[in-house]
């Protein structure tokens, strides 16, 4: 009987850490009663039976246990069933746990199709959908136990500093003003219930086209190209499930690193010390030098820039002209002043009638020297709604909106956009020499921290017009202090001129060792176009 025994709780052991749990708690009870029959058997003094019994219960015992064993091998002739790798493009049905929720969110218009199947974490029960992770508690009642689970968190962004909004309809949650565009979709999903506290303001990604906004647990996002008000998911989802869902999203809603869509915006100080705000909408294109030597940058409303001779100051692009829009001559004033007519003058005592309420928005919005001067009168463009243009931007008054969301800014940025990218310069790499083009360098950081990257930006225009130049490519070469060299390459510059690159923390450089380094232009000229700049190591402490 002993080798019998030897090999029977080791198939058993073995069943156990195969089979599925079903099988496993079948065999399991089959065990307990061969088992007690056992012992039974057991119990039965030798001495009681003759021995012909006494062989006639023993082969029953060993056929007993051969009989169970193959019982549980033919139950588990395969490893513990594991769901198949899912095709790309697998959806599963929504748990019915889930049913409601998923509903109540919007669906799969919302939130997105379930991508995974119901598993457990922790003491959860959750299930992957395209733009989120839902998630239950079932040791809580109600509404309460449903979730959707933090993702966002995951991308490490902070916040940096308080924004000051002068916009009293803006939305803002823990010090961060939720894009306008966002907030009927925040709202749609309960606010900081279930999207989330932002994690940071609202940024242009420039490589998707898109203006996107992260929350803890969803993402916001709207193509550029779309009208004013759409809002839809980033696919929080398919990105935090990666393989194990293999439900490849759609491209224009696909994350990529948020650290690099980020992009800079250095008259963000102005506008909040003039309590400006979100008003303007949010920068589309990096900043860039323009023609005239300012630095520029295109908004989603205006094209903000600070005069060459006055870095400290902003202004507004004369852009209404520039996009061809109509020009109406001046008139005399019609009537006097009353509580829903202004008249601004213009010249000669002529000039154009201003709604009060769109008055009441350009005084405490920089006032008509950010404005400039009225190009028409007010006109309905549609029902309910009236239009009127002044030199540097365009207004729509609603009269029946709600109270703070009655005027708002036409996007004229993005038609601003499209002009400028026309004019982009098109130049044979073999004529770019040092009389024809300027190379600017910049870093990050000018006193770059102790085991920090660094990154260094560039940007290329023709020394003729300060147009950008797109498409070059270039390298980077930085000596450092052991006599070696540190080489890259750098992308090709966009369609502002810009290009940049990220430098890793460089080994044998000190705290207060200066750092050279040189780019050099990769074109077809003879004469290499190449720029120098320099930063330093350094740490206070």
């Amino acid at each position: 009987m002993a080798s019998s025994r030897q090999w029977f709780f080791p198939s058993f052991y073995h069943h156990l850490k195969n089979c599925p749990s079903e099988e496993t708690a079948r065999s399991t009870r089959i065990f307990v009663l061969s088992f007690i029959i056992i012992l039974v058997h057991r119990m039965i003094p030798k001495k009681s039976l003759n021995q012909k019994s006494y062989f006639k219960y023993r082969y029953l015992h060993i056929l007993l246990c051969l009989a169970l064993s193959f019982t549980w091998l033919s139950a588990c002739q395969a490893p513990a069933a594991v769901d198949p790798a899912p095709i790309e493009g697998t959806t599963y049905e929504i748990a019915p746990v889930f049913r409601e929720f998923h509903t109540a969110l919007g669906g799969d218009e919302v939130i997105g199709p379930a991508i995974s199947q119901l598993f457990l974490y922790q003491e959860l029960e959750c299930q992957y959908t395209l733009n989120a992770l839902m998630c239950q508690n079932p040791l809580l009642g109600g509404s309460e136990r449903f979730m959707l689970y933090p993702l966002g968190k995951a991308f490490d962004l902070k916040f940096t500093g308080t924004e000051i909004n002068g916009d009293p309809a803006a939305r803002v949650v823990n010090g961060i003003t939720v894009f306008e565009d966002f907030v009927p979709l925040f709202d749609q999903l309960s606010g900081e219930q279930y999207a989330g506290k932002p994690i940071t303001g609202v940024n242009i990604n420039y490589k998707q086209q898109r203006i996107e906004q992260y929350f803890e647990n969803v993402g916001f996002y709207r193509m550029m190209n779309d009208p004013a008000g759409e809002a839809r998911l980033l696919a929080y989802g398919a990105f935090a499930c990666d393989q194990k869902c293999s439900y490849p999203p759609h491209v224009e809603a696909m994350l990529s690193d948020p650290a690099e869509t980020i992009i800079d915006q250095p008259f963000k100080t102005l506008l909040d010390e003039m309590e400006i705000g979100s008003a303007f909408g949010v920068p589309l294109t990096q900043p860039y030098i323009a023609a005239d030597g300012a630095l520029e940058q295109v908004y989603s409303n205006v094209v903000i820039y600070s005069p060459a001779e006055k870095p400290d100051k902003i202004r507004l692009r004369a852009i209404t002209s520039e996009l061809g829009i109509e020009i109406e001559k001046p008139i005399p004033q019609s009537h006097k002043r009353d509580e829903t007519i202004v008249f601004y003058a213009i010249k000669n005592g002529k000039g154009h009638h201003v709604p009060v309420k769109v008055d009441k928005f350009i005084t405490n919005h920089g006032g008509r020297k950010l404005s400039g001067d009225p190009i028409s009168e007010p006109a309905e463009i549609e029902p309910g709604i009236i239009q009127q243009c002044f030199a540097n931007y365009c207004l729509q008054y609603e009269p029946e909106a709600e109270k703070g969301e009655q005027v708002r800014l036409v996007t004229l940025g993005l038609q601003y956009l499209e002009l400028i990218e026309s004019s982009i310069a098109q130049v044979n790499p073999s004529e770019i020499s040092d009389d024809t083009v300027s190379l600017i360098l910049s870093e990050k950081y000018e006193k770059l921290p102790v085991k920090e990257k660094q990154r260094i930006h560039l940007q290329l225009l023709l020394k003729e017009d300060q147009r950008p130049l797109s498409g070059i490519e270039s390298t980077l070469d930085i000596r450092l202090p052991d006599g070696t060299h540190y080489t890259a390459g750098i992308g090709a510059t966009d369609k502002y001129g810009r290009a940049k690159i990220e430098v890793p923390v460089l080994k044998g450089i000190r705290n207060g060792q200066l750092v050279i380094y040189t780019v050099c232009l990769i074109t077809g000229s003879s004469t290499p176009v190449c720029a120098e700049g320099s930063y330093l190591v350094w740490n206070a402490d």
